[in-house]
């Protein structure tokens, strides 16, 4: 008896070009970030930027958009900024850091308190919008 051989299978043409497109939308929103934070973790303001953080946890259907994330620092979600958030989610979601999923369509209309910007409401295209006390 020969052991069994699985063939590889390659993805259908709509899951490639769905994977393009996810990987395509996950750089230019990580490049948006990154300019927006110019390399400097965006919530202390005194480390340098190492990590993207969703706001919304792309496991809970968190986009690659500018406006869902953030430029910590740390190494993962062990230290820094983005340790933090992970840490201690409740006072992260105080500061916007963290936003819950079922709030994912309104992540633009959702605070975010930035190191030196102070409260702002993030945009997909990298701006922020300064929110009045």
């Amino acid at each position: 008896m020969s052991p069994t051989v699985k063939a590889k299978v390659s993805p259908t043409p709509a899951k490639a070009a769905r994977a393009a497109a996810e990987r395509a939308a996950e750089e230019e929103a990580k490049e948006i970030v990154r300019e927006r934070s110019g390399g400097v973790c965006e919530g202390c303001g005194s480390a340098r930027a190492t990590n993207w953080a969703h706001r919304v946890a792309k496991g809970h259907g968190g986009p690659w958009d500018a406006a869902n994330g953030l430029h910590l620092c740390g190494m993962g979600n062990a230290s820094g900024c983005h340790g933090f958030s992970h840490q201690k989610p409740l006072e992260a979601q105080a500061l916007g850091w963290i936003v819950e999923s079922h709030d994912v369509d309104r992540i633009r209309e959702i605070p975010v308190q930035h190191a030196w910007l102070g409260r702002v409401l993030l945009t997909s295209d990298g701006r922020v919008i300064p929110v009045p006390d």
